[in-house]
C-alpha cells in the first residue's frame, strides 16, 4: 500500500502555495467529520483541508498541490509525503493515530508549536476521558483480545487499555520495528499478555477454548474471528477515527456491544 499511496499522488503538478491550506495524507477514505482535528486546524487559521477521499473532481485533486504543508496521519503515507516535499516543495508534519489520551495531547501540542499556536484541548480530552470512565464504571473487569484488522495499531491500543487499568489477554498482530516501543512497555505493565502473529500458519488451528485465558471483549475483525462467541467491535469502518474523538467513539461502541450482552 506504500507504493499505491505514492502512485495516487504522482499526477499532481506544481502549483502556487496557499498558507491556509493543508492536505491530510493517510487513508483512502475520509476521516470522521466529528474528529477534533478539523476545528483545531481551523483555529490555527487553516481554512482549507483537503483529503484524497473527499475530492470529487480532477480539479479538486490537483488543488492538493496548493497546500502549504501536509499532515501525515498513517506511517505508510510517509514515502508519498517525501515525494511531495521533493517534487512539489510541500513539507510535512506527522501525527499518529493513538488511543492514549496523554500522547494525543502531546502530539497536538507539538503540532501547535510548529504552527505557532496553542490548541484548546481540554474539552476534547474531557469528552474522551468521560467515555472511558463510563465504560470502566460499567465493565471494570473487561478482559480484551485486540487484533490488527481495525482502525488503529494493535500494540498501541493494547498499551492504552493496559494503562487505563484494563486487562489485555491477547494481541493478534504483526510485529514490526515500530511495535517494539509499545512491546517494551507492555512487557513491563502486562507481562501475562500473549501475542499471536497473524502471519503464522499455525494460527489456522487456534481455538479460543484451548487458550487457557478468559476474554470478555474483542476489538478488531481478526480478534472477533478468533473469539466468535465473544462480544466486541470490529472497529474497521470505512470512515476513519482519529484523536480524542476516536477514543470516545471506540469506548462508546464497546459499551454498546457489552450492553447488548446484558439484556
Amino acid at each position: 500500500m506504500v507504493h499505491v499511496r505514492q502512485s495516487v499522488y504522482s499526477l499532481l503538478e506544481p502549483a502556487s502555495k496557499y498558507a491556509d491550506a493543508v492536505n491530510l495524507l493517510g487513508q483512502f477514505s475520509p476521516y470522521a467529520d466529528t474528529t477534533e482535528l478539523y476545528p483545531l486546524l481551523k483555529s490555527a487559521g487553516i481554512r482549507t483541508v483537503r483529503e484524497i477521499a473527499r475530492c470529487q473532481t480532477y480539479a479538486e485533486y490537483q488543488a492538493m498541490a496548493e497546500a502549504n504543508f501536509n499532515l501525515v496521519l498513517h506511517p505508510e503515507a510517509r514515502p508519498a509525503a517525501d515525494d511531495f516535499e521533493k517534487r512539489l516543495r510541500i513539507p510535512y508534519v506527522e501525527l499518529r493515530r493513538m488511543y492514549q489520551t496523554d500522547k494525543i495531547r502531546n502530539q497536538y501540542q507539538a503540532l501547535g508549536a510548529v504552527l505557532g499556536t496553542t490548541f484548546a484541548l481540554d474539552e476534547y480530552e474531557a469528552d474522551a476521558r468521560r467515555a472511558i470512565s463510563r465504560f470502566r464504571s460499567r465493565f471494570p473487569d473487561a478482559a480484551f483480545a485486540v487484533g490488527e484488522w481495525m482502525n488503529g495499531d494493535a500494540f498501541e491500543l493494547s498499551l492504552a487499555l493496559v494503562r487505563e487499568g484494563f486487562a489485555v489477554k491477547e494481541i493478534f498482530g504483526t510485529v514490526t520495528k515500530e511495535s517494539f516501543f509499545y512491546l517494551k512497555h507492555l512487557a513491563r505493565l502486562s507481562p501475562e499478555t500473549r501475542i499471536f502473529s497473524n502471519l503464522e500458519p499455525s494460527m489456522l488451528h487456534y481455538d479460543s477454548r484451548d487458550s487457557g485465558v478468559t476474554v470478555t471483549v474483542a476489538i478488531g475483525r481478526d480478534a472477533a474471528f478468533h473469539h466468535p462467541d465473544c462480544p466486541g467491535v470490529q472497529w474497521n469502518e470505512e470512515i476513519q477515527p482519529f484523536g480524542y474523538d476516536g477514543v470516545k467513539r471506540l469506548f462508546e461502541a464497546l459499551s454498546d456491544a457489552l450492553s447488548g450482552c446484558e439484556k
